[in-house]
């Protein structure tokens, strides 16, 4: 979904490719693709295979320290592969959004939709956080500044992982 600007992938991984593979190593999710960077040294090659416009490529970089953990990654924000279909059928607009830390936030918008409740009561919400397909809530960085810039446009209830 996203780059780091700091990321040696910067220019060689594009928003929508599909990782198949890493080090020739295959995942069954993204936890699993994350905690194999938990043995990844700073600065080792790391050969990613892609899938892109229906093509497989290997794309070749270092890894690095990531601004926000301090672990070492490739310093991408990814999200699961999926596809949901619901009755009724459901749209959202995501084309503004740069990362998956709205997850908590459009499900709580879809769920008020989808049960016909006003659950904000006219109180402005905001909130951050990844969502997964059980609906796990995952905690995501800068944290701080999103809590500061909702205050400033004047909400009074946060929602957010620990």
């Amino acid at each position: 979904m996203d780059v780091l600007a700091s990321s040696d992938f910067k220019g060689k991984l594009a928003v929508g490719d599909v990782i198949n593979q890493v080090d020739g190593h295959t995942f069954h999710d993204s936890k699993e693709l994350i905690a194999y960077f938990a043995g990844v040294k700073l600065g080792q090659t790391i050969r990613i295979g892609v899938q892109r416009a229906g093509r497989t490529q290997v794309i070749s970089g270092q890894a690095t320290k990531l601004p926000e953990t301090k672990r070492v990654g490739i310093g991408i924000t990814l999200t699961e592969k999926s596809r949901v279909t619901s009755t009724p059928a459901v749209h959202a607009d995501i084309t503004d959004i740069g990362g998956p830390s709205a997850g908590l936030m459009f499900t709580l918008e879809l769920y008020q939709q989808l049960a016909h409740q006003d659950i904000a009561q006219s109180r402005k919400i905001a909130g951050t956080g990844t969502i997964d397909e059980t609906g796990h809530v995952g905690s995501i960085g800068g944290i701080d500044k999103k809590v500061a810039a909702a205050a400033k446009k004047g909400a009074k209830i946060f929602f957010c992982s620990e």
